[in-house]
């Protein structure tokens, strides 16, 4: 009789072999050059993280695109006003 095992369970998490599977990942994948996951981190609001090798690069509350959750997108978003106010001066 074979036994199947569900993934994320089983020996190879016990003996340290892989990763225990994380419920938060919705979407994970290899690229050529870097490790690429979106991950849920909260439900109310539903918040979400895109993930490069593990750190966060940027942030989104589904229900509002426009507001912008990580730092830098933030103060990308004042240059680039600055230059708009600029230019129309």
């Amino acid at each position: 009789m074979v036994q199947r095992l569900r993934t994320g369970e089983g020996k190879g998490n016990k003996f340290r072999l892989r990763q225990a599977t994380d419920s938060s990942i919705l979407y994970e994948d290899e690229s050529q050059y870097c490790y690429i996951a979106v991950k849920q981190e909260s439900k109310n609001p539903e918040k979400r993280a895109f993930m490069q090798d593990k750190l966060k690069h940027s942030e989104i509350v589904i229900d509002n695109l426009l507001d912008l959750q990580y730092f830098y997108t933030r103060i990308f978003a004042s240059v680039t006003d600055g230059f708009v106010v600029t230019k129309a001066n």
